[in-house]
């Protein structure tokens, strides 16, 4: 009788030892398909369903499933995958492949936790795709902003001073300088003048977007929301961040032409955007060059002011008599409308991935334009402080400005098996404006005077060092998730 017990016993747990037996882990790394960069977030889950998990900050995950059997990976932005079954434990690495959409693009504003998709988002986030900002057919950076963001402004204004160099740019209609700009998250320089005509922000320091070629951006995040409380007094009105391409293959070539209806402001562009895969696995180097050559546009209406004399008639019989300015004819004395510009831009963008889940990232690119702003029309009234006797019939000056702006930006970010993000960065940025004034004069020097000035530079530079620290901790108590973050920054200006 009791050799029976024993031998039900031992079937008993037969079945129990044999499960336990085909119990096994699974060990994953999720990546990137373009980037070779680790994926967070991603849920994985047995074909039949009885268990799954999710990857942590790095892009692993461990699986206890019954082999053999196949798993499903799927996740917000990536299409999802049905791999065959693993036999050993060993770590593997799987790719996932990201898809180009709308609906799929992960934010980095307005929360300082996780990368959210826009639906998710707490504040109101437009996010433009690089295929929206193309199809615009516009040149500029800010130019494709407005025409897909409603709450976007940038408008090019002739005849106003430091508008000619940089267009103003603002959310919701409020000054340029209470939108803070980013670029992959960090601080971007702004423009060395201050905006002192009758345009919108007259008084602040501008962001110049277009210094960024518009084929080097993955996609812009545009914060509509004031969001003064997480990144400061600049982010009253707004935040835009421009989003960088960081595919290791494949690239672009765009050139567009067009001219308008009025047969004027005749543009050229042409850039060529390249993504490379370097050496090391999971390493990239993205590279754009762009060059533009946009010719200006005049919209101006015949002017109706007196050239020679406060007396009408006065003035009417002089103009007559020297025959420049004839009565029976419009006056168009200057242009307004958009600028002549010339320039060549570059940028680039690389990651690579080093020991203990390190990653050394880059960013920066170099500007250069020439562009010819127009002024006011002086006249040759003897009460007119501005006028000359090298001008008998008044002149209209040219204002050439070249600019050059710099920056890089480089640093060290690791995901830790704790889940901490650490990012330590240091980035440098630089702009300058030499302003020229051409076919004008010095009034005070009378026939003396040269026509031609070097007006001056205005240069700003900027350097930033900061130190990031941040945790997601998900099902604590009652809440779905919990941030932790914290650091700090280093600013010069």
């Amino acid at each position: 009788m009791r050799h029976l017990l024993f031998i039900s016993s031992l079937l008993l747990l037969l079945p129990f030892s044999v499960l336990a037996q085909e119990i096994r882990q699974i060990r994953v790394q999720i990546l990137n398909l373009h980037s070779r960069q680790p994926v967070s977030d991603i849920s994985i889950q047995t074909e039949d369903g009885k268990s799954g998990t999710i990857s942590n900050s790095a892009g692993r995950f461990i699986l206890n499933s019954e082999a053999p059997t196949k798993f499903l990976i799927s996740g917000v932005g990536y299409h999802s995958i049905l791999h065959a079954p693993i036999q050993d434990t060993l770590w593997h690495i799987i790719y996932i492949r990201p898809i180009y959409t709308n609906e799929s693009e992960v934010l980095v504003v307005g929360s300082r936790g996780k990368p959210r998709s826009d639906y998710n988002s707490p504040v109101p986030v437009d996010v433009i795709s690089s295929r929206e900002l193309l199809n615009t057919g516009q040149i500029d950076l800010a130019q494709m902003a407005q025409f897909t963001s409603p709450s976007f402004v940038s408008v090019k204004t002739g005849l106003n001073g430091i508008a000619n160099y940089a267009d103003p740019a603002s959310l919701k209609g409020m000054s340029p300088d209470q939108t803070l700009v980013l670029v992959n998250g960090k601080r971007r320089h702004q423009f060395a003048s201050i905006s002192n005509t009758l345009v919108p922000g007259r008084g602040t320091v501008v962001t110049d977007m277009n210094a960024i070629p518009a084929l080097a951006v993955e996609r812009i995040e545009v914060l509509r929301d004031g969001a003064a409380a997480m990144y400061g007094s600049d982010a009253i009105a707004g935040v835009i961040n421009i989003a960088l391409k960081t595919n290791a293959v494949g690239g672009m070539i765009k050139t567009d032409v067009g001219i308008t209806q009025k047969g004027d402001g005749f543009s050229f562009s042409t850039s060529i955007n390249q993504g490379l895969r370097l050496n090391k696995e999971g390493a990239f180097l993205n590279y754009t060059v762009a060059a533009i050559s946009i010719n200006g546009t005049d919209r101006s209406d015949p002017y109706l002011g007196r050239f020679y004399n406060d007396n009408k008639r006065i003035d009417d019989s002089i103009r007559n008599a020297r025959g420049v300015w004839p009565t029976d004819q419009p006056a168009y004395v200057m242009k307004f409308g958009s600028n002549a510009t010339k320039g060549l831009q570059t940028f680039i963008h690389f990651g690579v991935p080093m020991k203990n889940n390190w990653k050394w990232y880059g960013f920066g690119g170099s500007s250069n334009k020439r562009i010819i702003g127009e002024s006011f029309f002086r006249t040759a009234r003897r009460n007119d402080p501005n006028g000359s006797p090298l001008y008998p019939d008044g002149y209209t000056p040219e204002l050439p400005g070249v600019t050059a702006d710099y920056s890089f930006f480089s640093g060290f970010e690791r995901h830790t098996a704790h889940g901490w993000k650490v990012d330590l960065g240091t980035g440098y940025g630089y702009n300058h404006l030499d302003l020229y004034s051409i076919e004008s004069c010095n009034a005070f020097m009378g026939l003396n005077s040269p026509t031609d000035f070097y007006v001056g530079r205005n240069a700003f530079e900027q350097s930033i060092t900061d130190l990031d620290f941040s945790k997601t901790i998900k099902e604590s108590g009652y809440f779905k998730w919990i941030n932790l973050a914290f650091g700090a920054q280093l600013r010069w200006d």
